[in-house]
């Protein structure tokens, strides 16, 4: 609906045409629905993977907690796929979106949020500190043709989406040391419903086998481009 599994509200618009419409920012009333089925019908599971691309990345980071919430028995590992979720400023979505209200209420990081100062970093942090031990993750690629088309649109340039994002992956390694990260050269959008999940190789390192041992709860290295602007060094 428009707010990236983020939103429980109600926003009104004004059209170009001076018209005004309501648009229903209920992505996490809609993923909360989606997890209360998975509640009814999956009653104990070994282990959980949660993962998505471009909006799912955030949806998976976002659904996270509540699964570990409903299911603290098993054990779950969350990979974002292919969204960094940077502006040129931090967002005041919870104002658009009324996403601080759907925040999980048991996590003592969100309470210090500021609601019109959102930051991924911000998110991936509070969730990976209550969590030590589960493991985090997410897969980008430099130049992501999708990211930069976002970053550019809030007044920043192409060229600055690189180490825009290399910043915002460093900065969540620096106070999270379960989150790993795959930084693949290029510009494609996307991996986890490609074939290229089963070809894509950095650093000697295939992604196909990261994942899997991710997946399985072996650790995995940080993986990083030649070319990467910032190096987020070995676990």
């Amino acid at each position: 609906t428009g707010d990236i599994y983020l939103g429980s509200n109600v926003q009104t618009y004004e059209t170009g045409a001076g018209e005004s419409i309501d648009i229903y920012h209920h992505g996490f009333i809609n993923l909360n629905s989606a997890l209360e089925c998975a509640y009814e019908n999956a009653l104990a599971p070994d282990s959980i993977f949660a993962t998505g691309c471009s909006a799912g990345s955030i949806g998976s980071i976002r659904a996270a907690p509540h699964l570990i919430h409903q299911y603290p028995q098993s054990e779950l590992i969350q990979l974002g796929d292919s969204l960094g979720f940077l502006f040129n400023e931090p967002s005041a979505i919870d104002q658009i979106y009324g996403s601080q209200q759907s925040l999980p209420d048991w996590i003592p990081g969100f309470a210090e949020f500021d609601p019109n100062a959102f930051t991924m970093t911000d998110f991936y942090n509070s969730v990976a500190a209550f969590y030590p031990a589960t493991r985090f993750a997410q897969y980008n690629t430099e130049a992501d043709s999708v990211q930069v088309r976002y970053h550019t649109a809030g007044g920043e340039t192409a060229a600055s989406f690189p180490a825009a994002l290399a910043g915002a992956i460093s900065a969540i390694h620096a106070e999270s040391p379960n989150f790993r990260s795959y930084m693949a050269g290029g510009d494609v959008h996307c991996i986890m419903p490609s074939n290229s999940f089963y070809s894509r190789e950095v650093g000697g390192v295939l992604f196909r086998d990261w994942v899997a041992d991710l997946a399985t709860g072996n650790d995995v290295p940080n993986v990083q481009c030649e070319t990467c602007t910032v190096n987020f060094g070995t676990p």
